[in-house]
């Protein structure tokens, strides 16, 4: 049975974009030559969840324009 590699971490809920930044840093530290993959597909989860996130609040400011 092949085990799975498991990291816990202690981050600062309040200080959240430099504890993420601190975690895909350490994470690169151990995939030495993929980072530019990794970074890539974060890019691209990143990319995706800002736009429906965006296209909620276009959603939210176009429905209370409407509203009398």
């Amino acid at each position: 049975m092949e085990s799975t590699p498991k990291i816990e971490m202690l981050v600062d809920a309040l200080n959240p974009v430099e504890e993420s930044v601190n975690v895909i840093t350490y994470m690169l530290t151990l995939h030495p030559g993929r980072e530019i993959e990794i970074l890539q597909q974060i890019d691209q989860k990143i990319g995706d969840t800002l736009v429906t996130l965006q296209s909620k609040v276009e959603q939210v400011v176009k429905q209370a324009e409407e509203s009398p």
